[in-house]
């Protein structure tokens, strides 16, 4: 059910004659994760441009603060450049492209996938670009039911390869401590980490300085937040010693 006053819905009715296709249920989901980025100088980067109706939508309900870039695969969404979004044209499916992209773009606040929806597509950009992703910023990804489609890579749950899959690997890499052998907990932990900013070598959603929020999910969006934890990763500093398995295993500062 949207709330009422949803500031993207009226985005959405009153846009422009370009078409928009969006579930009804992303409004709701979508105002609430990004209404505090409303008025605010930002980086917004929708994946999947087709006609530009949702880059439209995007800039009435962002702001005219926002710099809002799109990707997509076909040559003819350089077109929206006179609209005064900054177009992108390649694979996302492609490290490559990102590896370029990323020297021009360093740093972004918002990435929205809604592109292809296949696996590799999928996966591909989240290890790309979750990495430079600002702290407290966001990660979305629309259409995940695609996980479950043969045709997009996907497969009945335990398919390997997923992206529902790859966000459980996160999730219980983050809970390591609680199922994982007591002296094997942080080598868990780190065991599957993603490339981080320049100032670190790797990103593990455990104790490296950054995490892995799941946000509010819904059918067919799974949103993550990622945030630099505020407790040290100092051992056994606690007054009471090491942390239990029964505790959290990180000390406040």
């Amino acid at each position: 059910m949207i709330r009422p006053g949803n500031a993207l819905l009226d985005a959405f009715i009153a846009g422009p004659d370009r078409a928009v296709q969006k579930w009804i249920d992303y409004f709701d989901a979508y105002d609430r994760l990004l209404s505090p980025w409303r008025g605010r100088a930002l980086t917004f980067l929708e994946i999947g441009v087709q006609n530009g109706g949702s880059l439209m939508m995007w800039r009435d309900y962002l702001g005219p603060e926002a710099r809002i870039i799109g990707v997509d695969v076909d040559p003819n969404c350089r077109a929206m450049t006179e609209h005064g979004f900054e177009i992108w044209i390649g694979d996302q499916g492609d490290p490559a492209f990102w590896e370029q992209f990323k020297a021009a773009v360093p740093a972004i606040d918002v990435v929205l996938d809604d592109g292809g929806h296949t696996m590799r597509q999928q996966l591909v950009t989240f290890d790309a670009l979750f990495p430079i992703v600002s702290n407290g910023g966001l990660f979305i990804v629309e259409d995940t039911h695609t996980s479950y489609f043969p045709s997009h890579g996907g497969g009945a749950p335990g398919h390997p390869g997923t992206w529902m899959g790859k966000v459980k690997d996160l999730i219980d890499q983050m809970h390591a401590w609680y199922h994982a052998p007591i002296d094997k907990a942080d080598q868990v932990m780190a065991a599957v980490t993603i490339p981080s900013t320049p100032s670190s070598t790797a990103w593990s959603p455990s104790r490296s300085g950054a995490a892995l929020h799941p946000s509010p999910w819904l059918s067919a969006t799974a949103a993550t937040r990622r945030t630099r934890p505020p407790w040290t990763t100092s051992p056994c500093v606690a007054p009471s010693g090491c942390p239990t398995r029964a505790s959290d295993p990180y000390v406040q500062k």
